[in-house]
């Protein structure tokens, strides 16, 4: 045994004895445990002390350029021997020798990950979805999990190089590479503007963010293993300006982007008209009725298609006869996440659609006015269950037909539903012409709520914001009627004509039923809405 420091010139002379068949062992001075054992022609590195003895490997896998590591892993193996865990240490040279993990942290983290101490990426992430699950809105966690790569077949690609690493040893420049790849694929096709899929990537750096602030958490960090959250210092991506770009291709595309921007006009009244009370129920455009119903809706409203989807039964009040109120349902949107409500006291169409939905698609065991079509599939193909609402496919797909038609009604500017809310908003801007009391009245429709906590206070009084309201959703019926050929006008009011004049005293909710809506919605809380035009 011959104590030395051991550097290249010892690991060279190592060298020469193996090859001359000389046995002999180098104990280094500057790290107690290491070693070089030259024996029966083969040099290998060793710990060897008090606490025990291993072979590391051959003196190939360090040199004097990796020395210092190898000082790191040494004094690992020491204390597992110290802490009598000899499994430990026999995981970490079989990491760093056998895998070839150059970094010690990220040898000791899987090792970790495979005692089940400390998460894997995925055990990570399906951690925090679980925790928004369980206490946030479901719209959040439905928006997170996909955002994050937990289900679907192409977002997860964009994930596959965290694919069972440690939470641990993930970089910044790992998650860099995340939003890099969104880039890539949402920018491949040669006509994708340069902001293609941008609200998507802004999305998914602040969902990175949000997770690693749980995972930072006290309770948390025994098992991620995370003392900082890295995923603050990713940038957002933002827009690219408009005189950026070198390449001519380029400047063609941003310019086709601001053509499309400020050259495409809304659908006009006369349009929306036609394809919302003719085209849309023409025998041509073969799909749900519906679909069609809750698309109506949705124009007569200006609400967004998933408050229209997820809509309870209960949301939609009869109101009395008695009352004397000039409209027939009271549609009470929410409660949002503050718990407020927005009542829209619906006009005659607008009435037809709930009461045709109420009285021939309810569906026994589903609480949604639009019920879904079809049962689920679980996994394995057994029909589940149908106490869903109607997939917002259902409806799109209702869309395309109406465009399919060889006199379609639809522009070219119109891209989706949300469409129809827009030009609900844009038509009725001016509030001064049309007789509404205030530049709020068409914002008291479509964003802002009562401030309630209960709807029963506001359903039944004749107030003026209740009245305000119908006035606005009845002008914007009116024009759309107005907008129709004259040889369509008495078809079309005889199709959409409300004839129950029932007091329906049924369907004026009790307390309990609002408060159980109070606590799903709540729950759900669905009031957000989703990117159903992305």
């Amino acid at each position: 045994m011959v104590q030395v420091y051991i550097d290249k010139d010892v690991i060279k002379q190592a060298k020469a004895d193996a090859k001359n068949g000389t046995p002999i062992e180098y104990r280094d001075k500057a790290t107690k445990g290491l070693a070089i054992r030259v024996k029966n022609g083969a040099a290998n590195w060793y710990f060897i002390s008090e606490h025990g003895k291993k072979q590391i490997g051959g003196l190939h896998h360090f040199t004097e350029k990796t020395i210092d590591d190898l000082r790191k892993i040494i004094g690992e193996i020491k204390q597992a021997y110290k802490d009598g865990d000899k499994k430990r240490a026999d995981d970490i040279v079989a990491e760093v020798v056998g895998r070839g993990t150059e970094d010690l942290e990220e040898a000791k983290a899987n090792v970790a990950v495979k005692k089940g101490v400390i998460w894997t990426w995925e055990e990570m992430r399906d951690g925090y979805l679980e925790y928004l699950e369980q206490n946030l809105a479901y719209k959040t966690w439905e928006a997170q999990r996909s955002a994050l790569g937990a289900t679907g077949k192409i977002i997860p690609q964009d994930y596959s190089h965290l694919a069972g690493r440690p939470a641990k040893s993930i970089t910044v420049a790992d998650l860099e590479k995340i939003i890099d790849n969104m880039r890539i694929r949402m920018t491949a096709d040669e006509d994708a503007p340069p902001t293609a899929g941008l609200t998507q990537r802004q999305r998914v750096v602040q969902y990175l963010r949000t997770l690693y602030d749980w995972a930072t958490e006290s309770t948390q960090r025994p098992r991620s293993g995370i003392e900082v959250n890295i995923a603050r210092l990713l940038k957002k991506p933002k827009a690219p300006s408009l005189n950026s770009g070198k390449n001519r291709n380029k400047r063609r595309r941003i310019r086709h982007v601001a053509t499309a921007t400020f050259g495409d006009r809304y659908a006009s009244v006369a349009q929306l008209a036609a394809f919302g009370l003719v085209q849309l129920h023409d025998e041509e455009v073969i799909g749900a009725d519906e679909a069609k119903i809750a698309l109506l809706l949705q124009l007569l409203t200006g609400q967004r298609i998933s408050s229209v989807l997820t809509s309870f039964h209960i949301e939609f009040v009869r109101v009395p006869t008695s009352v004397g109120a000039p409209w027939k349902y009271v549609w009470a949107l929410g409660p949002d996440k503050m718990g407020a409500y927005r009542l829209l006291p619906l006009p005659d169409i607008a009435s037809w659609c709930v009461h045709r939905m109420k009285s021939k698609y309810a569906r026994e065991g589903n609480d949604f006015t639009f019920p879904q079509l079809k049962r689920s599939k679980t996994v394995d193909g057994v029909q589940g269950r149908a106490d869903w609402h109607m997939n917002y496919s259902t409806v799109k797909s209702a869309i395309q037909r109406v465009r399919t038609l060889e006199d379609t009604a639809l522009p070219g500017s119109y891209k989706g539903t949300h469409d129809s809310r827009r030009c609900f908003i844009s038509h009725l801007s001016e509030w001064k012409d049309l007789g509404f009391a205030d530049h709020m009245s068409v914002e008291r429709v479509t964003h802002a709520n009562e401030g309630k906590e209960t709807v029963r206070q506001k359903i039944y009084d004749m107030n003026p914001a209740l009245k305000d309201k119908f006035r606005v959703l009845k002008t914007w019926e009116d024009m759309l009627l107005d907008a129709i050929s004259d040889d369509q006008t008495d078809p079309v009011r005889w199709q959409f004509q409300f004839h129950d004049s029932e007091d329906r005293k049924q369907e004026i909710i009790s307390m309990e039923r609002w408060a159980r809506m109070d606590a799903t919605k709540a729950q759900m809380n669905f009031a957000s809405g989703y990117d159903e035009d992305d």
